[in-house]
C-alpha cells in the first residue's frame, strides 16, 4: 500500500511505519488515554518499559498482520505527532477474531486477570457476530488533548473512509460515549450498543458509499 500524504492547515498526514513513528504514538497515547483500566487492558504501565513494550508490540504486529496500518497526523512546524490512528484493511478473508495481549503488566492478579478477559472476550464476540464479511476497521484513534477541535481526528477519519469507498468495503468501530459525534459526522452508525460496567460504548458501521465506475470505450 503506497504511503498516503495529505496536508491541511498546519498538520500532515502520512504512514507510521518508523520505530521513531511507533515511540511518539505510544508516548501520545498515554497522554491522551489516562483511565486506569483502559490501560490495564490495552496498553500496559506507564514507564519506559511500558512505553517500550507497547512501541514494540505495535511494530511486531505491523510486520506480521498485513491487514495492520497505522497512520499519524504531526504539526507542520515542528514535527510533532499530534494524532495518530490505526486501521485493520481486511480487503479479502475475514480474519479469526481472538486476541491475546498477555497482559503481562498485570503479573499474578487473577481477578484482574479475570476482568479485562471477560471484556476482550465481549467485543471478539461481537466482532464474530457482526465482522461477517471483508471490511475496514478503525482499530484505534487519537488526538493530543492539547491539540483537539483543530480538525485532526477528521483528517484521520477521512483517510480510512476514502479509503473504504475506494475499495467498496464497509468500515467498523468500536466506540467510545466520546468519539461518537465524529464518527456520526462520517457516516457511522449504531448497530450494537453495549455496557459493561467498567467500558460503555457501541460498534457502529460505515456503508461504502462508492458507486460502481463506468468507463472504456
Amino acid at each position: 500500500m503506497a504511503v498516503a500524504r495529505s496536508v491541511t492547515g498546519p498538520f500532515v498526514l502520512s504512514r507510521a511505519t518508523t520505530p521513531a513513528d511507533f515511540d511518539a504514538i505510544v508516548a501520545l497515547e498515554f497522554k491522551t488515554f489516562t483511565d486506569t483500566f483502559i490501560r490495564e487492558i490495552f496498553m500496559g504501565p506507564d514507564t519506559p518499559s511500558g512505553h517500550a513494550n507497547l512501541s514494540s508490540m505495535y511494530q511486531k504486529t505491523l510486520l506480521q498482520n498485513p491487514a495492520d496500518v497505522w497512520i499519524k497526523v504531526e504539526e507542520k512546524t515542528t514535527g510533532k505527532v499530534v494524532g495518530a490512528s490505526n486501521w485493520r484493511v481486511h480487503m479479502g478473508s475475514v480474519p479469526i477474531h481472538e486476541e491475546d495481549l498477555g497482559w503481562e503488566w498485570l503479573g499474578d492478579d487473577e481477578e484482574k486477570l479475570e476482568k479485562v478477559r471477560g471484556v476482550i472476550e465481549a467485543i471478539m464476540q461481537t466482532r464474530k457476530k457482526l465482522f461477517t464479511e471483508p471490511y475496514c476497521q478503525l482499530h484505534i484513534c487519537f488526538t493530543d488533548p492539547d491539540y483537539q477541535r483543530r480538525g485532526i481526528g477528521s483528517m484521520m477519519l477521512r483517510w480510512g473512509c476514502d479509503l473504504a469507498d475506494q475499495l467498496f468495503l464497509p468500515s467498523w468501530v468500536e466506540a467510545s460515549p466520546t468519539g461518537k459525534f465524529l464518527y456520526r459526522k462520517f457516516g457511522y452508525k449504531d448497530v450494537d450498543v453495549h455496557k459493561s460496567g467498567e467500558i460503555d460504548g457501541s460498534t457502529m458501521k460505515r456503508v461504502a458509499r462508492a458507486s460502481s465506475m463506468e468507463g472504456g470505450q
